[in-house]
């Protein structure tokens, strides 16, 4: 989906059922930091389903 003046973002369900979502920046560039205040520091997945999330990721 197209965020107009921003970028673009889809949403997925992955193998585990999880609902992970994925942005390409445009106009809205903050995931462009990194080790810097209020940069995004940590991404963790709580799955019950681990073999079927792996092979996706």
């Amino acid at each position: 989906m197209e965020v107009p003046d921003q970028g673009k973002m889809a949403m997925f369900a992955d193998a585990s059922g999880a609902t992970v979502g994925i942005w390409e920046f445009g106009g809205h560039t903050g995931y462009q930091l990194a080790a810097e205040n209020g940069a995004p520091a940590w991404h963790e997945l709580f799955t019950r389903d681990f073999e079927p999330a792996v092979k996706f990721y």
